[in-house]
């Protein structure tokens, strides 16, 4: 198994620390401790057991399928068929896809980490995304609609030769490890969140899908590390957010959070502070 460093982040100023000096690396928030990355369609759950190994493909295959079915009923903005569209739209509304969320700003990461499961330790994950890349051909980032992100959006549905669908979009080998990539920011939540994927082959023996056991640290630099917040941290810097303005209305900017964050954090009772904080040292007097 890969080796990473785990740390805590006990506080807001440790996670102002970590987001500046860890930059431009992504952040994805747990509020329990998983130990795992791998996308909810290819978890370990009772729901999927039984289905994930031989069969997953086809298994992915019937749940897009009848995702697709229903939901053109509820909207018209209907994503090209068998696209990396589809999948977005999948996750955007929590279907169980083979993306994973990412984050470029670590205050985001942060609310998901600790506004719930209060009585458990969370967790965030940084990922040098550039590194993940390699694995696949070097260095580098791609787009949502790239032919490298298209081969495993289309994966799911391809049942001939994998070599012919590359071939098909010019590729000159098949993407057999996650990639990073950044998606077409279509919704004010994706916008609000600073929202970038990894997007997932389907499991195989090596499990060469999973990003902890690619990623390492050593002398060449940082790829992977973890961050536990320990629960009794949690309600102190989930306050500690809200007051910067990372909270549900902003995150998820739609009528129903403003209920969910007044019931959650408005207090009548605030008072003003009695002395400004002089942070780098007082200067004159004005």
């Amino acid at each position: 198994m890969s080796k990473f460093d785990t740390y805590k982040i006990e506080n807001i100023n440790h996670l102002i620390e970590v987001g500046t000096k860890l930059y431009p690396f992504w952040f994805r928030g747990h509020s329990r401790c998983f130990g795992n990355l791998l996308p909810k369609i290819f978890r370990e759950t009772e729901r999927f057991k039984g289905q994930l190994s031989g069969g997953s493909a086809n298994h992915e295959f019937a749940y897009i399928e009848e995702y697709q079915r229903k939901v053109p009923v509820f909207t018209d903005n209907i994503p090209e068929r068998r696209d990396i569209g589809w999948l977005l739209m999948m996750q955007h509304y929590g279907a169980p896809t083979r993306l994973l969320d990412w984050t470029e700003n670590i205050l985001v990461a942060a609310y998901f980490a600790v506004h719930e499961n209060m009585k458990v330790d969370g967790e965030i994950w940084v990922i040098f995304p550039q590194r993940l890349n390699k694995h696949y051909a070097g260095e580098g980032f791609w787009l949502w609609d790239s032919p490298q992100v298209s081969y495993l959006a289309k994966e799911p549905f391809w049942h001939g030769n994998p070599s012919k669908l590359a071939e098909k979009l010019g590729l000159t080998k098949t993407p057999q490890t996650p990639l990073a990539f950044y998606p077409s920011l279509n919704n004010p939540r994706m916008v609000a969140q600073s929202s970038v994927f990894t997007i997932h082959p389907k499991p195989n023996e090596n499990k060469s899908n999973t990003i902890i056991l690619l990623l390492k640290n050593n002398e060449e630099g940082i790829e992977i590390v973890r961050y536990i917040i320990p629960s009794k941290c949690k309600s102190e810097i989930c306050r500690d957010l809200n007051k910067l303005g990372i909270n549900r209305t902003r995150l998820f900017p739609e009528q129903e959070s403003v209920a969910v964050d007044m019931l959650k954090h408005w207090n009548p009772g605030w008072g003003y502070p009695k002395k400004a904080p002089e942070c780098g040292g007082r200067g004159e007097r004005t």
